[in-house]
């Protein structure tokens, strides 16, 4: 509203100072094409008119220069609400697109438990019971927020809920515990790996997924891999952008971008790894304890 009020009277004070420029130049006109005898001696009211109309149209350029000068700042203010608006938006699409996919696991596992023509064995029941519950309480700290610290987590008691609701959904993952410990958040790592298992599960054609942990130098890798048709070339030095997906892809090309955004902020890495082999392989690695100079080397 306000730009639209210095936007009019930028308008008026550009109309004002066009007028008292016509005004001053008739005067003048005339008085070169109809001199008199003693020029503008005789005629001292139109003199100080011209003058007046100068001096206003002086005038009113500086205050639609000033109007003008408003406006650039008002409109950039607005574009620093917007570009906080689309931050707050993205982040809460994020949010959401986690939340979506993290509820459809523990959806599936309660369906499961519940389902009276499934038995399912005494282990296999408590490690579901397991997964909503260790999902329910990170899905909570996802809504209400909860501290992102970086501390020294076993890198099997994260990744163990998000097989488990894997399988609950009828999707193929092979993994073994390897008994790694990281450095970093343990949620954000959660959430990185599940956007990779869910984005393997839907594009690898159903193949089944590996979920492969080692440690590099002094780095935890995590691997996640598929057996599908794999990223089209033209898209891989953009797949961690945000909006980008496949031809293929009903997705919203969000869940990448957040994975990476999440690993780098804690201190790691995510890429894709260029192999000859068919289907993806993404790469994630975490720090060993505090150090760093083994993540930066692997990250480049």
């Amino acid at each position: 509203m306000q730009c639209l009020k210095n936007l009019g009277a930028i308008r008026g004070w550009l109309v004002v100072a066009l007028v008292s420029t016509f005004v001053a130049g008739s005067l003048v006109v005339v008085a070169v094409l109809e001199p008199e005898a003693d020029g503008w001696a005789r005629t001292p009211a139109e003199f100080g008119l011209a003058v007046a109309a100068v001096v206003l149209s002086r005038a009113a350029l500086i205050r639609a220069r000033s109007a003008m000068r408003n406006v650039r700042g008002k409109v950039g203010e607005l574009r620093g609400q917007l570009v906080v608006a689309e931050s707050a938006l993205r982040e809460q699409r994020a949010q959401l697109h986690e939340i979506g996919s993290t509820v459809a696991g523990i959806t599936s596992a309660s369906r499961l438990i519940n389902e009276p023509t499934v038995l399912l064995r005494s282990d296999r029941r408590l490690a579901l019971e397991e997964m909503i519950g260790a999902e329910l309480s990170r899905l909570e700290r996802l809504v209400l927020g909860g501290s992102d610290s970086p501390v020294v987590f076993a890198v099997d008691d994260v990744l163990r809920p998000l097989v488990v609701a894997q399988h609950a959904q009828s999707r193929s993952v092979v993994w073994e515990p390897s008994g790694a410990v990281a450095h970093g958040c343990p949620d954000a790592l959660a959430e990185a790996v599940h956007v990779l298992l869910n984005n393997a599960a839907k594009h690898g054609d159903g193949a089944g997924v590996s979920l492969r942990v080692g440690e590099v130098d002094a780095a935890v890798e995590i691997e996640v891999a598929d057996s599908g048709p794999g990223i089209p070339p033209e898209l891989r030095p953009h797949v961690f952008d945000w909006g980008v997906r496949g031809p293929r892809s009903s997705g919203q090309g969000i869940g990448l971008h957040v994975a990476r955004s999440l690993v780098e902020q804690h201190g790691g890495y995510l890429r894709l790894k260029d192999s000859e082999r068919p289907g993806t392989t993404f790469i994630l690695g975490l720090p060993v304890g505090v150090s760093r100079d083994a993540v930066d080397r692997r990250a480049n």
